[in-house]
Formats: C-alpha cells, sequence, structure tokens
C-alpha cells in the first residue's frame, strides 16, 4: 500500500483526496483540522504503512469510551480511530458520536471508506469516479478538476434544487444528487466503501449505534442528556465566555443555566 500527502486547495477543516484503481493499493489525501481540545496537537493524518491509514475532520466526542482506553489530545485521535477500526472494523466506527468525516484506507484488503456522521456534519463531501479511481473533496472544485471537459448538468438535481423548501435553507438538493452530472455527495448516516482490486465502489448505510430508553423516563433522560453533551462540548473548547441568543424559550434558558 501506498499513501502520500495530496498537493490539494484545502482550508481549514476540509479533506481532499483519490483512491486510485491500481494494482498496487494507493491513495494520496490532503486535510486540515481546526483544534477542538485546548493544546491539542492536531492531528489530521495517520499513514498507517500496510495498515490501517486515516484522516478525520470534526470531532468526536466519545473516542476514549469507544476505544476503552484514556486518550490524550497530544496523541491524535487519527490513531485510535485506526486502531479502533482493525479490531472492530465497521461495527467499531458506528459507535463513534460527532460531527465527523472520516477517511479511512484499509492496506490489508485494499478498500477505503469514507463516513458521513448521522447529521452529514456542515461539510458537504463530494466525489466522482474518473478511469484513475475515486476522486473526493469537501470542495467542489477539487472534484471538477478531475472530470474532463465538457461537463453536462444534472437536470434532475437542477429541479431538486428549485422546487426544495427545507427548514435549513430554500433552493438546497435534498438527496445524493449535485448540479453537475456524475458528481454526487455523501449523504448522512452512509458510508463511500471503495474497493481498489475490483475497481468498485458503493454506498452503503451507516448508522450510529442507538441505544433504546425507557419512555416513561424520557424527561429526566432528556435533561441528563443535554448536560452530558453541554459538558462534553464546552470541555472540547478552550476557556472562553459563553452566550446564546435569547427567544424566552425554554431551552435557550437552560442552556445558559
Amino acid at each position: 500500500m501506498k499513501g502520500s500527502k495530496l498537493t490539494d486547495d484545502v482550508h481549514r477543516n476540509s479533506l481532499s483526496g483519490w483512491v486510485f484503481f491500481d494494482e498496487t493499493p494507493s491513495f494520496e489525501v490532503a486535510t486540515q483540522r481546526i483544534p477542538w481540545h485546548q493544546g491539542e496537537t492536531v492531528s489530521p493524518f495517520l499513514n498507517g504503512a500496510d495498515g490501517v491509514s486515516c484522516a478525520v475532520i470534526g470531532c468526536i466526542h466519545n473516542l476514549a469510551e469507544v476505544a476503552q482506553v484514556e486518550v490524550s489530545p497530544s496523541e491524535g485521535d487519527t490513531c485510535v480511530i485506526a486502531k479502533i477500526f482493525e479490531s472492530g472494523g465497521l461495527d467499531a466506527v458506528s459507535q463513534l458520536e460527532g460531527i465527523y468525516t472520516i477517511f479511512i484506507f484499509d492496506g490489508r484488503n485494499g478498500k477505503g471508506y469514507i463516513f458521513q456522521d448521522d447529521v452529514g456534519s456542515n461539510i458537504p463531501l463530494y466525489f466522482t469516479r474518473t478511469s484513475r479511481g475515486i476522486r473526493f473533496s469537501t470542495r467542489l472544485r477539487n472534484v471538477l478538476k478531475a472530470m474532463p471537459a465538457p461537463r453536462e448538468p444534472d437536470i434532475e438535481a437542477c429541479f431538486d434544487a428549485l422546487l426544495s423548501d427545507t427548514y435549513y435553507s430554500a433552493n438546497v438538493i435534498p438527496n445524493h444528487r449535485t448540479l453537475v452530472r456524475n458528481v454526487h455527495k455523501i449523504m448522512p448516516e452512509t458510508c463511500l466503501e471503495i474497493d481498489v482490486r475490483e475497481r468498485t465502489s458503493r454506498v452503503r448505510p451507516f448508522s450510529r449505534i442507538q441505544w433504546m430508553t425507557r419512555f416513561d423516563n424520557g424527561d429526566r433522560n432528556l435533561l441528563n442528556a443535554v448536560d452530558t453533551s453541554m459538558t462534553k462540548h464546552v470541555s472540547l473548547i478552550s476557556p472562553a465566555p459563553l452566550g446564546a441568543t435569547l427567544s424566552s424559550g425554554y431551552d435557550t434558558n437552560y442552556l445558559l443555566h
């Protein structure tokens, strides 16, 4: 397996790369991350030689719990994620919680995986298939550079964009399509699996393991969940004054409290 750094147009908290259809499994990746821990040594990429390589953007909240080890911010979570995947495979990765996009290349079987969290993060990841392999990036123009001209518009996606009116924004394509034909997005709770030796790729469901709770304990569990989530988020950022825009509602007042 050959892994190398890709000279690409990346900005903070971005991921870009290639998985090549070669006889010798190989890939290139370029990534930058925003530090989430105070004093963190950002570790965006781990080249695992003949084992598992990993690149991550975003933040994972329960890494120590899933790994069942003490995770040091200076060690870098890419190393821990690679070990989790090596020991437990896809099922272990499905236990991770957070806002993230994870790229894993398994040199043992010549397969690459790109995971998108259950809310789809806040950064779309685009990909296309070429004769060289799979090109992916959080920046659409990096993917377009790999496509020969002329490029064709996806008319169905154009209609989807014009007809959509979601809670978050109007004119957003609410599916895997983009305005360019043969360029797709990785949707929430899905994984793009790339088989180098077979020269194939497929999108498969990637559902995070959900724990069921008793309905009659719903109120108490909700408050405990909010407390736990806020504690985790605050611990991931440097000490700074916190504020929130008030809507006179229960939720914002509770969060400030």
